[in-house]
């Protein structure tokens, strides 16, 4: 059973070893100490929420910002999931987890997918994403962005 919660800092390091060996670190983050800073930070704002098997501990993570697209809708900044954990459907869970906090206070939910990340965009849009948006070397020059939203459910 997976439980996810508010990030605790004593899983800092289980943080960074796990976003450290993803395919978004080894091309927006050519060195620890960027992750570090990353992270350092999105844990002071409290935007990292942390997955923890109960026979294993800690598998991932996700780093979202409530109020982080356009100051109004929440927007996934991140998730990693163990190497030793994927394809195992945890990356799934800590989506689902994003989408229900962020459809408890808002209509439509954003997150930015990598144009190398072909895995993670056939995910999203499977969750019923949609590409909003285009955005050419947007964090690093040869690395582009979509934006990709996805709007709550009708309850119909």
């Amino acid at each position: 059973m997976l439980t996810i919660s508010e990030g605790d800092i004593t899983y800092f390091d289980d943080c960074v070893e796990t976003f450290i060996h993803s395919a978004l670190a080894s091309k927006h983050f050519p060195d620890r100490k960027m992750i570090e800073g990353f992270l350092r930070e999105a844990f002071s704002k409290k935007e990292v929420h942390l997955a923890f098997d109960e026979e294993k501990g800690f598998v991932g993570f996700i780093c979202f910002d409530s109020n982080g697209m356009f100051s109004h809708f929440p927007y996934l900044a991140m998730i990693a999931v163990r190497e030793d954990y994927r394809s195992m459907g945890m990356g799934t869970k800590l989506l689902q987890y994003f989408e229900d906090l962020g459809f408890s206070s808002a209509a439509k939910i954003f997150l930015t997918v990598s144009d190398f990340n072909v895995r993670a965009k056939k995910l999203y849009e499977k969750r019923d994403y949609k590409e909003i948006a285009f955005i050419p070397d947007l964090y690093r020059k040869g690395y582009s962005e979509y934006i990709m939203m996805k709007e709550r459910p009708d309850p119909s």
